[in-house]
């Protein structure tokens, strides 16, 4: 994931609690912001964005060409070292609704939940 330089190297694994392969094998050691992305909506979730609270740019689509289907759950993990915990997280749904959470404190949450 490319975002802005204070944090851009944030999510370069998400592994999905799907039948499909992780996108890559994240870091041995865990991050206190790693976090669990819940759809518990009724549409399939087709882009997610993580970015830190109070930037312009939500940054690059960690789901790539995967989906979120409702009901999955994706594990995002987090492989810089900023010391930064809270968190915008905006997901597309399939009928192009857009969902938005603000200031989430990932050092303190390990889910986030979507729903209806």
């Amino acid at each position: 994931m490319i975002l802005n330089k204070s944090f851009r190297n944030l999510m370069t694994a998400v592994v999905l609690s799907l039948p499909i392969t992780a996108f890559s094998v994240g870091s041995a050691l865990a991050d206190q912001r790693d976090f669990t992305v819940i759809n518990n909506t009724t549409a399939p979730i087709r882009h997610l964005k993580v970015g830190p609270t109070g930037e312009d740019d939500w940054g690059d689509d960690i789901l790539g060409q995967s989906v979120l289907n409702s009901g999955d759950s994706a594990l995002v993990y987090f492989e810089d070292e900023a010391n930064l915990c809270s968190y915008d997280i905006k997901a597309v749904f399939d009928d192009n609704r857009e969902a938005e959470a603000y200031k989430i404190n990932l050092c303190e949450t390990n889910s986030y939940t979507f729903t209806d």
